[in-house]
């Protein structure tokens, strides 16, 4: 689901998975898994501290 979604608003400003507050840019298997509910909430401009921390991104393939 996405809140204000628009051609404008196409900027994440910031996501809940089952309500509790998702600050990666990556979702994994297992997370898929359990189902639930992915909310992103855009906005016209890009929220610069959303997902930014070296736990938001994925894993390496390689590691």
């Amino acid at each position: 689901m996405a809140r204000n979604v628009s051609k404008d608003n196409m900027y994440i400003q910031n996501a809940r998975l089952n309500g509790a507050l998702f600050n990666k840019s990556y979702i994994t298997h297992d997370e898929l898994m359990k189902g639930g509910t992915l909310e992103f909430v855009m906005g016209k401009k890009p929220n610069k501290k959303w997902a930014i921390s070296s736990d938001a991104c994925p894993p390496s393939l390689s590691e």
